[in-house]
């Protein structure tokens, strides 16, 4: 079906359900339909993460935080990828954003960054 928000959805469930290369498809259609679907946006770059496709996931972090600014896991997982991938600047900014939006969450040391938390 041509619902961004479905495919989205069915996305969702791949990742979190370890299958991301499979969800790169129906996340892919989400974002062809609905260029702004923030949930394909994430799920999308959650998806490029578990790959260990840091670059391919940090450019989608970075849509993500552009479409919901006040999400402070897209801009701890943004952290990690930009970390993963050598931005350690650009990472720090981006945890550093994270906690301003959550003053709860650990910083980086604290927390096992072979997984991102999701959304």
């Amino acid at each position: 079906p041509d619902f961004p928000d479905g495919l989205a959805s069915v996305g969702a469930l791949l990742v979190t359900t370890g299958r991301p290369q499979e969800a790169l498809a129906p996340l892919g259609k989400a974002l062809q339909l609905d260029p702004k679907n923030s949930k394909a946006t994430a799920n999308l770059a959650a998806a490029y993460f578990k790959l260990e496709r840091f670059r391919d996931a940090s450019e989608a972090f970075t849509r993500a935080t552009e479409l919901k600014p006040d999400d402070p896991t897209l801009f701890y997982n943004l952290g990690l990828s930009l970390s993963r991938i050598g931005r350690k600047q650009d990472a720090q900014k981006a945890f550093e954003r994270a906690h301003q939006l959550d003053p709860e969450l650990k910083p980086p040391s604290e927390v096992d960054e072979s997984q991102p938390p999701g959304k």
